[in-house]
């Protein structure tokens, strides 16, 4: 891909038929609206609807600009491209951690990791960022909203 436009196409349809994908596994659970609220697919649903529209407006405004895109030259081995593909393999990390490692444990690796790759050296800023979100985390999610994350398997 040597120019903005085929990537912008590129992206559009990976876009489109991802969010297209999470639409259709989101239906697999309730979408249904009950005294209790949405059922558990509803949010991925609308995500995915949003991810897919996403795709559909890049598409859109990549018909309308295409000359001016087509002018912008793309190269995927820039230097300024290698963080985003070592966040992109961190990222990759994370999601497998969560299914060994669960979340508590898979996000106290990913937190710091991605504050020094991001520039942040100060260890107390790191340690106290990721501690506080962690926290955060577990009190929205565990005792408010009395929903189970990702447990490691060694606990289940």
């Amino acid at each position: 891909m040597d120019n903005m436009k085929k990537c912008n196409y590129v992206i559009s349809a990976v876009s489109a038929v991802l969010g297209i994908s999470i639409m259709f596994m989101s239906k697999q659970l309730s979408i249904d609206f009950t005294k209790y609220g949405p059922g558990a697919g509803f949010w991925p649903f609308i995500l995915g609807l949003l991810l897919a529209l996403i795709g559909v407006l890049l598409i859109i405004t990549t018909i309308v600009n295409k000359k001016k895109l087509e002018a912008i030259p793309v190269v995927l081995n820039e230097t300024g491209n290698k963080k985003v593909y070592i966040m992109m393999g961190i990222i990759t990390v994370f999601c497998v951690f969560l299914s060994i490692l669960g979340f508590y444990i898979s996000i106290l690796l990913f937190l710091p990791v991605n504050m020094l790759l991001m520039g942040i050296k100060n260890k107390k800023k790191i340690v106290l960022s990721t501690l506080i979100i962690i926290v955060s985390v577990y009190v929205v999610f565990e005792l408010v909203l009395k929903t189970t994350l990702p447990k490691p398997f060694f606990l289940e």
